[in-house]
């Protein structure tokens, strides 16, 4: 698994305003207390409610949870523990939304290796 990610479009920008529709309509994403344009992500309701709770003081964010950190030109996904689903089924609903350039976070691009799933980010689904 790549725990740090940059995800590219491929050309133009993202749509900052549908991307914020869709994780503010899930159950899994949770926008954090101390940045607001920045999402926290969870399998475990519990822990995402938790998580946005400590993040209410100045605390770090808990690495039970990933996060997500739309711009119009890059998005930036950490994804600390071994819940990798959030984090991967948004890669993949972002990917029909617009082609992609799937980075690490020294930007070297892991595009083609990801053309026919995600496991070489994410490792193999649950």
């Amino acid at each position: 698994m790549i725990p740090e990610l940059a995800l590219k479009p491929a050309d133009g920008e993202f749509d900052l305003a549908a991307i914020h529709r869709h994780l503010d309509s899930l159950d899994t994403a949770i926008r954090d207390p101390q940045n607001p344009d920045r999402f926290l992500l969870s399998s475990d309701p519990a822990a995402l409610r938790e998580a946005a709770e400590e993040r209410r003081g100045s605390n770090p964010v808990p690495y039970t949870v990933a996060v997500l950190h739309p711009t119009p030109t890059i998005i930036a996904l950490t994804t600390f523990g071994s819940d990798t689903r959030p984090s991967r089924d948004f890669v993949e609903w972002l990917r029909k939304q617009q082609a992609l350039k799937i980075l690490d976070q020294e930007f070297n691009d892991f595009t083609s290796q990801c053309e026919d799933n995600l496991d070489h980010v994410f490792g193999e689904p649950d």
